[in-house]
């Protein structure tokens, strides 16, 4: 076991998850701690629609949907071995999906609809900062 509560066994050691769709995602996600890529591959193909669709709510950009799931499926590679088997891996995941889909949202929601709108021939909506007159010293 690691620090994290993952184990370390390597993944060439680990019984290969190809045609194994009944494997549970725990599971899925302690060898994709190990460096899996075919358990990997499998959990995201059993979650990204799911995944996408959440993003796609969240940004209304299939753009920032994208680089909300990659981002969010690149923190499930990198963090598996913070998931606690105790919960549930697709609400583990939706939350990581939810969380990116709102910072793609903050730092290039306004960047994208600026992009559209340049691609429509009209100029791009004006958007005030928010932050704009908080963020100046007084």
């Amino acid at each position: 076991m690691n620090s994290q509560g993952a184990s370390t066994t390597p993944a060439s050691q680990l019984p290969s998850v190809a045609g194994q769709s009944d494997l549970a995602d725990a599971q899925l996600l302690a060898r994709i701690a190990a460096g899996d890529r075919e358990a990997f591959a499998a959990f995201y193909e059993r979650h990204h629609h799911h995944a996408y669709n959440l993003a796609l709510r969240i940004t209304r950009q299939p753009a920032g949907a994208d680089e909300a799931l990659q981002e969010a499926m690149l923190r499930v590679w990198k963090h598996a071995g913070g998931f606690k088997p105790e919960g549930s891996a697709t609400g583990w995941l939706l939350r990581i999906v939810a969380r990116e889909s709102l910072r793609a949202l903050h730092e290039g929601g306004v960047r994208i609809q600026a992009e559209n709108a340049s691609e429509a021939g009209s100029p791009p909506p004006y958007v005030p900062d928010p932050m704009g007159d908080a963020s100046r010293s007084e």
